[in-house]
């Protein structure tokens, strides 16, 4: 009995972990992955509840969480507005739900969404949520959260905010993701727009408008953010394997006087690998 007891804590504390990772949708696979492993499709509980910064994150890690689920049988609500998750809720039976913590309260509040059968909690770059404000919601959910349940914790840096939750929420995870030591390197000469995900390919536009470079490289990290770039890019003009101004995802950059990057690197070392002997970006 005694054994088995430490066998079942080292398992409950195996299904912590806490991930450093850019927020975008080519980070998500990589937290969802272990906890789609843990749903059971026959069962129509919800599993696995992720609780994102805000109602434009649910969405983007639902649209994928869809994708990944779409083979396995899986359904997922994306809780963003109570009213309508709440009928979603009662006509799908989701395995896995998506929501800001003040939407989950909501659902929880009314009975809409109960958490007896949780299997995993991930916990998605909701400290960039909380820095500026209350953490009542978040509070509230995670009280409800049972004891055995997995809990996952994304963060795009671990600072003030994300150290707290970690301790809190998922002390002793794994930690995955974290960066090396500094190595001493020369600086780089970068500039930074701060733009939403479904503005990317307009301010890029308004961005060769502007500094009409003779020629640049624009790095993606996701398939998904390559054919995006690469229909800005062609309604700019800049068409074929010869075009001054290219999109890589996988490659060289090649001798361009600008490299963009369309999307964040997950850490410094991709950083380099994006920029390669560039020394503008």
């Amino acid at each position: 009995m005694e054994q088995d007891a430490k066998d079942n804590t080292a398992t409950s504390r195996s299904q912590h972990s806490v991930h450093l990772l850019p927020h975008d949708r080519g980070a998500v696979e990589q937290f969802l992955a272990g906890a789609l492993e843990r749903i059971d499709a026959a069962s129509g509980e919800v599993q696995l509840l992720v609780l994102a910064a805000d109602t434009e994150s649910a969405a983007m890690i639902a649209g994928v969480a869809s994708e990944l689920s779409a083979s396995r049988g899986f359904r997922v609500v994306p809780a963003t507005s109570v009213r309508r998750a709440t009928r979603l809720i009662r006509e799908w039976k989701p395995q896995i739900v998506v929501g800001s913590p003040e939407e989950i309260v909501a659902l929880i509040g009314t009975s809409a969404i109960k958490l007896g059968a949780l299997r995993t909690i991930v916990l998605a770059w909701v400290d960039e949520a909380t820095e500026g404000g209350s953490s009542e919601s978040l509070e509230t959910v995670m009280a409800e959260v049972p004891k055995e349940a997995g809990r996952v914790l994304v963060a795009s840096r671990l600072g003030t905010e994300a150290r707290a939750l970690a301790e809190r929420y998922a002390r002793r995870g794994l930690r995955t993701g974290e960066p090396a030591a500094a190595e001493a390197v020369a600086p780089l000469a970068l500039q930074y727009v701060t733009v939403s995900p479904g503005h990317r390919s307009a301010v890029l536009r308004r961005l060769f408008d502007e500094l009409d470079p003779a020629s640049a490289a624009i790095w993606a990290r996701t398939p998904e953010s390559e054919a995006e770039a690469t229909r800005a890019v062609a309604a700019l003009g800049y068409r074929g394997e010869d075009a001054s101004v290219r999109v890589v995802r996988d490659g060289p950059l090649g001798s361009a006087g600008l490299v963009v990057l369309y999307d964040v690197p997950a850490d410094p070392a991709e950083l380099r690998g994006a920029l390669g002997e560039a020394s503008t970006a």
